[in-house]
């Protein structure tokens, strides 16, 4: 099975990755940089650049994936709201 998680760069998606990856899933990471990217890519399949506002962008991240998990955020900034 593959599982995709967003936020993986954090406390919580990183923990979910490494016990996912022990059970036998494939693990892909969604990230927002490439510095967090690079902070992953050990632990994943594969590691994808996603724009978490950008619904095209996420379903094309998402195509294949049978389980999506996000624990990510989003900063009054990066929405155009303040």
């Amino acid at each position: 099975m593959d599982i995709a998680i967003a936020g993986i760069s954090g406390f919580v998606g990183r923990n979910l990755a490494l016990r996912a990856k022990e059970k036998g899933y494939k693990v892909l990471g969604l990230v927002r940089s490439e510095n967090s990217k690079k902070k992953v890519e050990e632990i994943c399949s594969e590691v994808k650049l996603v724009d978490f506002l950008n619904p095209i962008s996420l379903e094309k991240a998402l195509r294949n994936i049978d389980i999506p998990v996000s624990y990510t955020h989003l900063r009054a900034h990066e929405t155009g709201r303040n």
